[in-house]
Formats: C-alpha cells, sequence, structure tokens
C-alpha cells in the first residue's frame, strides 16, 4: 500500500466517523432551547435596556441598509441604543452615518470615531459607551429579522447563559458563488446545532450575536491584539468561564456573501488565519477534561480538521497530477509524437479492477454527506427559494477542494508571518 492511500485512508476513517456522529447527535430529542417558544420578554425585569454595536471600517456603501435594519426591529425603541464605531475608516463612512439625522430624531443612534486599530478595539469602545444590560454585535453588511431580540432575550432568563446565537444565512443569493455559499452556510447552521447540544459552539458570529454585558466584561471584553477572529476569541473565552451559549433555530439574520473568488478567497483567508491564532492561544483547552465536551472534543476536531483539510488537498492533488505527470512522461519517450502515442493506447476497464473496501467506504461517504446536506436544506431552507441541486453539486465535488487550497496559502502565510488586520 502506498503513502498516499495510508493518507487516504486515515482521511476517510476520520471524516466517516465525525459523520456518523453528528447525524447521531441530531437524531436525539431536541432540547427547549432550541426552538422559538412563545415567551414573555417582558419577564427580564421590564423591557431591558439593549446596546446594537455596529464597527466598521470603510464600511461606506453597506452600513446604512445596516443600521435601518437595527432601528426597524420590534422592540421599544426607548430601550434600544445602536452605537456605530468607525474604526479610522478612509471612505467617508464616518460622514455617511453623521448624515442619518431623520433616524438620530427617532432612535438613540451615537456615532464614536478612532483610530485604526481593530474591530476588537473598536467593540470594546463601544461597550464603554453602553448602557445596555445585552449587547448585540451586528457586522456593517448584516440584517436582522424584527422580532429577533423579542425571540432572544428570554432566553437570558438563566443566569448562565452569556451568549445567544441567531442562525446566520447569505442574504438574496444571486450569483452561483454566492449560491454555492448559501449551501455551506446551511451545513455550517446544521454543524451549529450540533455543537449546541453538547455545549461546544466555538463561534458567536458578527451578524448579531447578543452577549450578556456583565459577563462580556467580566472575562475582559474583545481581544485587541489585532485577532482575525474576535468573535471565535471571545467565544472560547465565555466557555472557559463556563457560560452557555445558546443556538436558536427560529432567529434569522442575513449576511452578504462575497460575490467573487478575489473577495471570497480574502474573506477566508482571515477566516482561517483567526482559527489558527486562536487555537494556538487557547491551546490549554486541549483534551482538559475542566471544559468537558469543548476541551475533549471541540477544541481538538477544530485543530484536527485543519491537518485533515490539508492532507486531503495535497493527497487528491498528488492523485490528480500523477496520471498527467506519467502521461507527459510517456509521451516523451515517442519524442511527443502524439498521434502514434494515441495509436498505441488501449483502454480496458474490469469490475475485478475496483478496490471493493474503498468503493464501499466512498460511497458511504458520499451518501451520509448527501444525507447532510439534504437535511439542512430540508431543516433550514427557509426564506430561499431558488433551485439548490447544482450549487449542491459544485459544494459537494468542487467547493470543499477549492477551500482547501485556501487552507494551503494560509497556512504558507502563517509560516511566513504574514498577517493582515480586519
Amino acid at each position: 500500500m502506498t503513502i498516499s492511500s495510508l493518507m487516504l485512508w486515515l482521511v476517510s476513517f476520520i471524516l466517516l466517523y465525525y459523520l456518523i456522529f453528528w447525524l447521531l447527535v441530531y437524531v436525539e430529542p431536541e432540547r427547549k432551547d432550541e426552538e422559538y417558544e412563545e415567551e414573555n420578554v417582558a419577564s427580564l425585569h421590564g423591557y431591558p435596556m439593549v446596546t446594537i454595536l455596529i464597527p466598521a471600517y470603510n464600511e461606506r456603501k453597506r452600513i446604512i441598509p445596516t443600521i435601518q435594519s437595527a432601528a426597524s426591529l420590534n422592540y421599544p425603541k426607548e430601550r434600544i441604543e445602536i452605537i456605530v464605531i468607525d474604526d479610522g475608516s478612509k471612505d467617508g463612512t464616518y460622514d455617511v452615518v453623521s448624515s442619518l439625522s431623520r433616524l438620530k430624531s427617532i432612535y438613540s443612534i451615537k456615532l464614536l470615531k478612532k483610530e485604526n486599530g481593530g474591530k476588537g478595539s473598536a467593540l470594546n469602545l463601544g461597550l464603554k459607551h453602553a448602557h445596555g444590560e445585552f449587547a448585540a454585535i451586528m457586522d456593517a453588511d448584516s440584517f436582522i429579522e424584527k422580532d429577533a431580540l423579542m425571540k432572544m432575550l428570554p432566553h437570558f432568563e438563566d443566569e448562565d447563559v452569556g451568549i445567544v446565537l441567531p442562525v446566520m444565512k447569505v442574504r438574496s443569493p444571486a450569483s452561483m458563488i454566492q449560491r454555492i455559499q448559501a449551501v455551506e452556510y446551511l451545513v455550517n447552521i446544521f454543524y451549529k446545532k450540533i455543537m449546541a447540544r453538547l455545549n461546544c459552539v466555538h463561534v458567536a458570529p458578527g451578524p448579531f450575536s447578543v452577549f450578556r454585558v456583565s459577563h462580556l466584561k467580566e472575562i475582559g471584553g474583545f481581544s485587541e491584539t489585532r485577532n482575525l477572529a474576535e468573535d471565535m476569541e471571545v467565544t472560547i473565552r465565555m466557555q472557559k468561564a463556563n457560560y452557555t451559549i445558546l443556538q436558536l433555530n427560529g432567529v434569522t439574520v442575513e449576511t452578504i456573501a462575497p460575490n467573487s473568488l478575489k473577495d471570497l478567497v480574502k474573506q477566508r483567508n482571515r477566516w482561517y488565519k483567526g482559527t489558527v491564532q486562536n487555537i494556538v492561544i487557547h491551546r490549554d483547552t486541549m483534551f482538559n477534561r475542566k471544559y468537558g465536551d469543548f476541551g475533549m472534543m471541540q477544541m481538538p476536531m477544530a485543530a484536527l480538521s485543519i491537518g485533515i483539510v490539508l492532507l486531503a488537498t495535497f493527497v487528491l492533488t498528488l492523485l490528480t497530477v500523477k496520471p498527467w505527470l506519467r502521461f507527459a512522461i510517456n509521451l516523451s519517450l515517442v519524442n511527443f509524437d502524439v498521434f502514434t502515442f494515441i495509436r498505441s493506447m488501449h483502454f480496458t476497464f474490469l469490475l475485478l479492477d475496483i478496490n471493493a473496501m474503498r468503493f464501499v467506504v466512498y460511497m458511504i461517504m458520499m451518501l451520509l454527506t448527501v444525507l447532510l446536506i439534504v437535511i439542512s436544506h430540508k431543516k433550514f431552507r427557509k426564506g430561499h427559494n431558488r433551485s439548490v441541486i447544482i450549487p449542491s453539486l459544485y459544494y459537494l465535488l468542487l467547493y470543499s477542494f477549492f477551500l482547501g487550497v485556501v487552507w494551503w496559502q494560509v497556512m504558507i502565510e502563517v509560516i511566513r508571518r504574514k498577517w493582515q488586520v480586519w
């Protein structure tokens, strides 16, 4: 057996293990907190004050609809304050927000400006000016449903709850790139649902994660060390402080997905580098029973998944390139006389040549992956009416390999210590 075959078997075994594990956890009975149930938000000692923090860096073209989305929430206007933090934008973001005179006359909208220091420092500045008992973090390209706060805040009745999360979907996916990402986001929702059941959520994404401010300040707020995934870093510290993080399935926030390969690579490059940063920073959680399933499974799995992606991408590239390399060598032996080479070629195919065990394993993996995608669509697709068959095929057959290539780019840049901000 070749080294490439051994590596392929190793990757297949690990992937098959996790696919089966996720599906087994999924079929368990749902907890009460997983679906929204009618509760009285006023039970939290009246309608609690909520601060919506919107950090922005060069978001002049997209920030106004986001502010309007926040201002359209079905919640007493006097119990909401919106704080926009301009982190040294160079495109006139501050001036655009300053012009919102009509909204400012109805809502409490504050605009803060600072020198560029990263998203974490912008959020911490906003926290210093916040009066809310709860803080909703809202990226400058996201849109929240009107009843979000009415659905999310009742879950904070339990004092141990530190963060409540909505499900995140792609807003109005039009191009094929966006539609493939829409499939990816639905699968991620399924994954987050599984992790929430095990209290293993490790990322509270920027689009409208709601924090209990007292718990957030207790752990020191957001990281200001130029962390490229500050949402992941603060969530890990919440987990280390043993606060509960709830993932709700009945609340939706939409985000604008990259519409070009260049923008997609740029986004994932930042996300993946942030993941590497936080795995290294919080390596003390690895296999640490003190943190329960989060330490024994989630963090090791986050690190292991990087290795799996890199290994799988390398092996698939090797298996793809080898036949073409052999073809080029054979062609050189006949002085690149293509017609003679073609005439001498012959093809034989026998069923007995197929490795039965490998074929069965691959088919099981493929069927389980398809099942996972189907469940994700059936459970969370609401609101997206376009056909998902073609994007799902692209996601299944090409997109994962593409992301693997991005991971290789990231790891090379990490080794070279090439980092960026925001």
